[in-house]
C-alpha cells in the first residue's frame, strides 16, 4: 500500500531559507503539523517551496516539491499569475489544496483549496519602515487576498483588524490563531548550558536583551537610547538577530564590539533559551508588529518582559507584561532601569501555548474548508 498522496499541501519557502520571525513561526507550525498522528490530522499533509529543490530530500519528512527561484523571481510569477487569473504552482496537481503562511507569497487558486496566513499590514502601516517594492507589492497582494473568497488566518486580532480596516475584508473569512513557543523554549536549560553560552558570547549579568532582525521596524535605535540614559556599570544590553535592511542594518557592526550596548547577530535556539533565562528582561520595542514572538519566548522562560503596545503578541502575555509607547524613549528608560535595578528572584515558567495547539486549530479550519468544498 503506497503513501496516501497529500491532500493539503504547506508552502514552507521561509523556513528551508530564512530564519527570521515569519520562518520560525513556519517551521514551528510544519513539525508540529506532520507530527500528529495521521488519525487525529485526518488528512496527508505535504510541503511546498518555491525557493528550495532537493529531490532527494524530505525537509519535513513528508512528500516534498520544490522549485528553485528568488524571491523576487517567484513574487512577479504570483503577481502574474493573479493578473491572469492562472494558478502558479508548478509540480503540484491542477486541485491541490495550498496552505500559503505567507499573504506576499500566496497564488491565485480556487477558493475552496486555498487558505491564507497574514502576518501583518506593516508595509502598508508603516511604509517608512519598509522598501518601495515591499509596499507596491503589498498592497497588490491585499487587494488580491479581498477579491478571494478563501479563509484567512490571522495571528493576532491586531492583524485580523488591519485586514478589516485596510483590506475591506469580511470578518467572516477571518480566523485569529496564535503562533506558539517552539519546542527549544519549553525545557529549561541546566545551569552549566546557561554560563557556557554566557561564557561563549561573553555575557555578564545582568544584561538587558531584544530579539529580532536589523531594521527600521524593530525600534532598535530607540531603545538603545533608552538604556544608554539609564544604564549603571556592568549592566547591559544585547541585541540578538541577523542583519536586515536600511540604517538600523549597521548596529550590528557599530556595536559588535565590547561595550555597554553589544550585537550578538543570530544565534541558535538553544543559546537564545539560555540567554532568555539568564537575562533580566527582555525588551520588545517594536513600532508594529503582527504578533511578535520573541516576547512570549521570553515569557516561557520566565524572563520579565517590556512590550511595545503596538505588537499583537500582548494579547497572550499576562496582564502583569509592561507594556509601553515605542516612541516614549523615557518611558522605556524608566522601566528598563526599574527592572534592571531589581535584585534577581528565582523564577517560576508559566504555561505556554505550544505550536502543537496552533496545529490543531489549523487542522480544525482545513477540515472545514474541505467539507464545505
Amino acid at each position: 500500500m503506497g503513501e496516501p498522496i497529500p491532500e493539503w499541501w504547506i508552502d514552507v519557502s521561509a523556513a528551508l531559507t530564512q530564519r527570521a520571525g515569519i520562518a520560525r513561526y513556519v517551521r514551528g507550525l510544519t513539525e508540529a503539523l506532520v507530527q500528529m498522528h495521521p488519525a487525529e490530522r485526518g488528512f496527508a499533509v505535504g510541503t511546498y517551496s518555491s525557493s528550495w529543490n532537493d529531490a532527494s530530500a524530505r525537509p519535513f519528512g513528508v512528500p516534498h516539491v520544490g522549485i528553485t527561484l528568488s524571491a523576487r523571481q517567484w513574487r512577479l510569477r504570483v503577481a502574474a499569475g493573479h493578473l491572469m487569473r492562472q494558478p502558479i504552482l508548478p509540480g503540484l496537481p491542477a486541485n491541490a489544496r495550498f496552505l500559503a503562511t505567507d499573504l506576499t507569497a500566496f497564488p491565485h487558486a480556487l477558493p475552496d483549496h486555498l487558505a491564507v496566513t497574514v502576518h501583518d499590514l506593516t508595509a502598508i502601516t508603516h511604509p517608512q519602515t519598509h522598501s518601495l517594492v515591499a509596499r507596491i507589492f503589498a498592497r497588490f497582494m491585499v487587494s488580491q487576498l479581498a477579491r478571494h473568497q478563501c479563509p484567512i488566518i490571522a495571528v493576532s486580532r491586531r492583524t485580523a483588524a488591519e485586514l478589516i480596516r485596510i483590506g475591506g475584508i469580511s470578518p467572516a473569512r477571518i480566523t485569529v490563531i496564535h503562533p506558539g513557543v517552539a519546542a527549544p523554549f519549553l525545557t529549561p536549560p541546566t545551569h552549566d548550558e546557561v554560563n557556557a553560552v554566557l561564557k561563549r558570547h561573553d555575557i555578564q549579568r545582568p544584561f538587558a536583551i531584544a530579539v529580532g532582525t536589523l531594521e527600521p521596524r524593530k525600534n532598535l535605535r530607540r531603545l538603545i537610547t533608552a538604556f544608554q540614559h539609564v544604564a549603571r556599570p556592568g549592566q547591559s544590553l544585547i541585541m540578538v538577530g541577523a542583519r536586515g535592511w536600511g540604517s538600523d542594518a549597521s548596529i550590528i557592526d557599530e556595536y559588535r564590539g565590547p561595550g555597554s550596548v553589544r550585537a550578538i547577530g543570530h544565534v541558535p535556539d538553544t543559546d537564545l533559551a539560555c540567554l532568555y533565562h539568564a537575562c533580566a528582561v527582555h525588551v520588545l520595542p517594536s513600532l508594529s508588529e503582527g504578533f511578535g514572538s520573541p516576547a512570549i519566548e521570553a515569557h516561557a522562560c520566565g524572563a520579565p518582559v517590556i512590550c511595545s503596545r503596538e505588537c499583537g503578541v500582548i494579547e497572550l502575555l499576562p496582564q502583569t507584561t509592561t507594556i509601553i509607547d515605542p516612541r516614549n524613549i523615557d518611558a522605556m528608560a524608566t522601566m528598563l532601569r526599574t527592572i534592571l535595578s531589581t535584585p534577581a528572584r528565582a523564577r517560576t515558567l508559566p504555561p505556554a501555548r505550544t505550536y502543537a495547539a496552533t496545529a490543531s486549530e489549523h487542522i480544525h479550519l482545513l477540515h472545514q474548508q474541505m467539507i464545505t468544498s
